[in-house]
């Protein structure tokens, strides 16, 4: 046990090297100092001229030849064999003993990726050193995510580290770029684009001065717009702070092809350093891209790559923004968190009283404020406009909040330390408010899941991202799927808690503001989130304006008095001959001023309004607002929605009628295509019965049994008898011990990736080839059974 306790420790301590493929375009020396091992992407093609100025690092010459060049075939690139790649690991680890972090492009924009993955899977079984494969960027994102881990390398730290940052930041990270002159862009084979159209297309391009502008996100470029040059400012800056937080720290680089460095490389790097709404990390430099992007884009290539490093702690500004955001989400859903507000009275007013506090609350804050300042002003003007059930309970859950922030916090900045122990406080002060009328199912335990899941991420790994992450998806779950329903109305009636929404959309604002929102999974789950709501409003609605019962003809009041009188209102308030069925009552204390919050049964307003005005009002109270719907109300909806459904049935009557009109119209032609489709199937039908042919007479003519094996692992080919309609189950067709061993090796043949193997079990010999690709995984089995 001793012995592997220190091979484990050995190889935790273990080195790790950065390689990168040829498309990223570091400088020679930085290679060494950063110790990056280069994998082969070779260009192909090319002219003796071209490939001397290649080899001594003439760029400039390389490109005047480039553009100037027209023969066919063009140059074009290829990837370097599983076996060289192989051979470049395997003799680092050799000599260094180290495991090794792949930055290779995706799969879709070359073949390097699916070679180094089948030679580290190779090397791996080989040799105890740990291999990862990252191919989810290309180009400038990998110099940049590669040249920031290798100086983590440099730092010392280990593999899991090393990969624990990449998963942090490999979301945060892509390329914007554009073509100059699309007549001089290579393709090397992938797609042929007429010289006429391209021709035809530059003059248009020029003349009415736009640029096509991609990005590049994630494996494969796209097409971001069409951007005039008047419009090149504007479009950038809108493209990279959609993408990145808000203040937070990037790194910025621009790369070009050519044989100069071209105008617009160096304006945009002039406006995206005087802009002072990104904090850059680093110089911008402006770098000649890898050769190999040159030979696809041709020499007239900008391109803009962005990372964002993530941030460390919360300022001022990035609060104020936060509630900034906040506002404009909650004002956007405002009537949809309104449409679900059926508890604790079906008054449809949560999403108003969220918003009301929010308003003007970031007003003459100044952002060079220490945060727990600026913290505390907000808190204070929410905590004197907090109303309604939901209102109150936010007021509460930021007065705990602040409270923690104010004790704990000692810089200017707000650190994922505090952050996390404040949410907690939060939670506690919000239970507190409540007191016994406290129920779970409701944003209660929305903000106690959000709390309970951003403490275990800060032990897990103590980053924003993680732990906002992990809170939002928490705060979801609890928000559709309570673990607990404690109101009737909400677990009866299938509906979420007006206020747990309202809460959710907060953290979304965070999210948002954060830049974590981009992030495919984050987004996924809002709108996922936001259509389960959407899908409930209706349903509410109707909940909300039918017929009031009589439990519901009150009051809500809402005012703050001077001093700490909670026991005094509430002896008081409970004297009161209140008709309303367990009747809401809270209190919140701030600065010597106590909120209080009560509905009343009618009558009763005036009553509450002079005991409170024995203590003297802070502010003017709000007039007391209806708990119930006037019949006015109520008759307008149900007008309202009549006209709307019979709205949507109209529509929906027109939609099938016009869709029925336009196939009428296209009929001729969607027969044609069919008909297309349909003479192309028979064709491949033919081929694939004259290709079952000549296997058949392959399989019949030796001695090897051939058969071909599905995903499935069944038989769909079998000694020349094609099996697609009634395929066999391998038991079928070998012995049952046979089959299992086949099968088990099959499975670990597709989950390791090997191209090829073979082995002898009971007396049969198996040679077996994975066929795969993109679309569909299969195999060729050949086997021959010795005699005995």
């Amino acid at each position: 046990m001793a012995g592997a306790e220190e091979a484990v420790d050995f190889a935790m301590n273990r080195k790790v090297r950065i390689a990168v493929d040829q498309t990223v375009n570091l400088d020679i020396s930085l290679l060494n100092q950063l110790q990056i091992i280069n994998l082969p992407i070779h260009i192909t093609n090319l002219p003796d001229e071209m490939e001397d100025a290649l080899k001594n690092q003439d760029l400039v010459s390389f490109y005047r030849l480039l553009e100037s060049y027209n023969k066919n075939p063009p140059p074009a690139t290829k990837a370097g064999s599983p076996f060289e790649i192989k051979e470049i690991l395997e003799r680092a680890i050799i000599s260094e003993n180290c495991d090794i972090i792949c930055f290779v492009v995706g799969r879709h924009l070359s073949a390097i990726y699916d070679n180094t993955l089948y030679a580290a899977q190779e090397l791996m079984r080989i040799y105890t050193s740990r291999i990862a494969v990252i191919g989810e960027q290309a180009f400038l994102s990998l110099e940049i995510l590669a040249e920031r881990t290798a100086e983590l390398v440099r730092m010392g730290k280990e593999f899991d580290e090393v990969l624990n940052f990449i998963e942090q930041h490999r979301h945060r990270i892509f390329v914007l770029g554009t073509v100059l002159d699309i007549r001089r862009l290579r393709r090397t084979g992938r797609v042929l684009i007429p010289n006429l159209f391209t021709n035809v297309l530059q003059a248009c391009f020029k003349l009415f001065g736009v640029l096509p502008f991609f990005i590049l996100e994630s494996e494969r470029p796209r097409l971001q717009s069409l951007v005039a040059r008047r419009n090149i400012t504007r479009f950038i800056l809108r493209a990279i702070e959609a993408r990145v937080g808000f203040k937070e720290p990037l790194i910025i680089k621009i790369s070009y092809t050519g044989s100069d460095v071209p105008a617009d490389a160096l304006y945009i790097k002039s406006i995206l350093t005087k802009q002072s709404n990104f904090k850059i990390a680093k110089p911008i430099e402006v770098n000649p891209a890898s050769p190999v992007i040159g030979i696809h884009t041709g020499p007239a290539l900008v391109a803009v790559g962005v990372m964002g490093l993530g941030y460390d702690a919360i300022t001022t500004e990035i609060l104020i923004k936060v509630f900034l955001e906040a506002q404009i989400e909650l004002s956007t859903l405002r009537t949809v968190v309104n449409a679900i507000n059926v508890f604790p009275v079906q008054d449809g007013d949560t999403g108003t009283n969220l918003l009301s506090p929010l308003i003007g609350v970031t007003s003459n804050i100044d952002p060079n404020l220490p945060l727990s300042e600026a913290l505390n002003q907000i808190v204070m003007r929410i905590a004197h406009r907090g109303g309604g059930y939901s209102g109150g309970a936010l007021a509460a859950f930021f007065l705990g909040f602040n409270s923690c922030v104010r004790e704990q916090e000692t810089s200017s900045e707000l650190h994922l330390d505090t952050f996390v122990t404040a949410l907690e406080k939060g939670v506690d002060q919000c239970y507190r408010y409540f007191g016994d009328d406290a129920k779970e199912g409701t944003i209660l335990s929305v903000m106690r899941a959000c709390s309970l899941a951003a403490k275990q991420a800060f032990e897990d790994h103590p980053t924003f991202r993680n732990v906002l992450i992990r809170a939002y998806f928490a705060a979801t779950d609890e928000l559709l799927n309570p673990r607990l329903q404690e109101v009737e109305i909400l677990r009866k009636q299938k509906l979420v808690d007006a206020g747990g929404f309202g809460f959710t959309l907060f953290l979304w604002a965070v999210l948002r503001t954060l830049g974590l929102h981009r992030e495919q999974q984050i987004y996924d789950r809002y709108q996922y989130v936001l259509h389960e709501v959407r899908s409930q409003a209706y349903h509410g609605q109707r909940l909300i304006y039918r017929r009031q019962p009589e439990s519901l003809r009150g009051y809500c009041i809402e005012g703050c008095v001077n001093g700490q009188v909670v026991e005094e209102l509430r002896a008081e308030f409970l004297k009161l001959d209140n008709r309303l069925p367990n009747p809401k009552m809270t209190f919140n204390v701030v600065d010597n001023t106590t909120h209080f919050h009560i509905h009343v049964s009618e009558g009763l307003e005036e009553q509450v309004l002079r005991i409170a005005s024995r203590y003297g009002y802070v502010i003017p109270p709000r007039s007391p607002t209806r708990l119930a719907k006037r019949r006015g109300e109520i008759f307008q909806f149900r007008l309202i929605n009549f006209f709307s459904n019979i709205s949507r049935l109209t529509s929906t009557l027109a939609t099938f009628f016009g869709n029925w009109f336009l196939y009428i119209i296209f009929f001729p032609i969607m027969w044609e295509r069919y008909q297309q489709r349909l003479k192309k199937l028979l064709r491949e039908f033919e081929y694939s019965r004259l290709i079952s042919m000549a296997m058949d007479f392959l399989v019949q003519s030796e001695s090897w049994q051939t058969s071909v094996i599905d995903a499935d692992l069944t038989v769909v080919f079998l000694s020349g008898k094609h099996r697609g309609n009634r395929p066999l189950a391998l038991e079928q067709v070998f012995p049952w011990d046979v089959a299992q061993e086949l099968r088990s090796r099959l499975i670990q043949m597709s989950e390791q990736q090997r191209l090829l193997i073979r082995f002898e079990y009971n007396g049969y010999r198996f040679e077996a080839v994975l066929l795969a690709s993109t679309e569909r995984v299969g195999y060729l089995l050949r086997y021959y059974q010795e005699r005995v």
